[in-house]
């Protein structure tokens, strides 16, 4: 049951396996960021809180609900979006190594897809 994915590697590497993207922890260099990218790092960062963010997405519905949408995904980071109606979906664990399978199916509208690779 893999969702019909085509695709050979399901996660042997982790959950970022076969991305090809480096993770948000890993050096700007490693996510192709420049010189430029670098330079302004150095700059003070300005934090705000969940609310004040809200705030400032309240004019703007449809940012303020990938804002949640995401903030959802950073509590739980084995959510995934059904390729087909975008419903958030939390995969079905393996018994024995407790690591996602690779097929889901979407329980709002049925679709089947791959827990690592979407609809590939």
């Amino acid at each position: 049951a893999d969702g019909g994915c085509r695709a050979s590697d399901h996660g042997a590497g982790g959950s970022s396996a076969g991305s090809g993207e480096a993770g948000a922890d890993a050096p700007p260099e490693a996510n192709g960021a420049g010189a430029a990218d670098q330079a302004n790092a150095s700059q003070e960062v300005a934090w705000a809180s969940r609310g004040e963010v809200e705030t400032c997405l309240a004019g703007d519905h449809e940012t303020l609900v990938k804002y949640r949408r995401f903030l959802q995904t950073k509590v739980d980071p084995s959510l995934r979006e059904c390729p087909d109606c975008k419903r958030l979906s939390g995969p079905t664990l393996d018994p024995d190594t407790g690591r996602p399978q690779s097929g889901m199916t979407c329980s709002s509208c049925g679709s089947v897809f791959c827990y690592f690779h979407a609809a590939a």
